[in-house]
């Protein structure tokens, strides 16, 4: 549990053409409370782990009172950047013997607040998001690791929406990486 004093968010400032222009502001004041389970366990070889985190947080702020834009409300809002709840499981393989590690991982992000509107009750709500990722590497020598990371690899887009409206819709696909290192 926190109290926050004058905690630093983006919120809209209006538009230049296309472009949407946001801008970092200091809230008056928002407290943050929530828990977290992790756990790792491995079975020979074989391992699961995971983590599951739960985040209430409240900012009570002034906003545009979207029926008389000459007047102020407070609105009960949660923090910029805080998802509600944010779940990682991960199914594990280590081999000490052969150098081998690999790992198949699951993100789940809930609903997020990505930027604040003006209009009491509207902000820019970032949609659920899973994401599904594999990473390996395995030594090869006393001083060489290969390694290999495969990330999105469900193609998650990110949708921001406004007051039930769509406002964003990043379409994003699977990133690949295959390196070596060198471990002196």
């Amino acid at each position: 549990y926190k109290k926050l004093t004058n905690p630093i968010e983006y919120s809209y400032l209006g538009n230049s053409g296309a472009n949407t222009i946001y801008q970092p502001m200091n809230s008056d004041a928002a407290k943050v409370a929530g828990f977290e389970l992790a756990f790792t366990k491995y079975f020979g070889d074989f391992g699961l782990s995971g983590n599951y985190a739960y985040n209430y947080s409240d900012v009570n702020a002034l906003k545009v009172d979207r029926n008389n834009p000459q007047a102020r409300v407070l609105e009960h809002r949660m923090l910029t950047g805080a998802s509600v709840h944010d779940l990682n499981l991960s199914f594990l393989y280590r081999n000490k013997e052969d150098k081998l590690n690999a790992q198949i991982a699951y993100q789940y992000l809930g609903k997020t607040l990505v930027g604040i509107y003006p209009d009491n009750g509207d902000n820019y709500i970032q949609q659920p998001l899973s994401f599904l990722a594999f990473s390996a590497d395995k030594g090869i020598s006393k001083h060489f690791t290969i390694f290999t990371k495969l990330n999105n690899l469900l193609n998650t887009h990110t949708t921001v929406v406004l007051h039930n409206f769509q406002n964003g819709n990043e379409v994003t696909k699977a990133t690949y990486l295959l390196g070596m290192r060198y471990n002196y």
